[in-house]
């Protein structure tokens, strides 16, 4: 990735089966542009299907927290900045 013509390396590492739930992936991801902090992560695995992969973009952006479902919100909070 790049940006304004800075490259920019994200690194990130998943394990599978946040809280036993198989379809999430939970992780951290580090930018080399800020080495000193890491973000959390969570992944959900989609059905291997158009009308899953359609819904998941019309779900994309950015939305309020009380949108998430409790099990994300969770995990979030659990890896907030104090």
């Amino acid at each position: 990735m790049s940006m304004e013509r800075t490259p920019l390396m994200v690194l990130g590492g998943f394990e599978p089966g946040y809280l036993g739930l198989e379809n999430f992936y939970f992780g951290s991801a580090v930018s080399m542009q800020d080495v000193l902090s890491t973000t959390p992560i969570l992944l959900q695995r989609l059905e291997p299907s158009l009308a899953a992969m359609i819904s998941a973009r019309d779900r994309i952006g950015i939305h309020p927290r009380t949108h998430s479902p409790p099990l994300i919100r969770g995990y979030f909070d659990k890896h907030k900045p104090v």
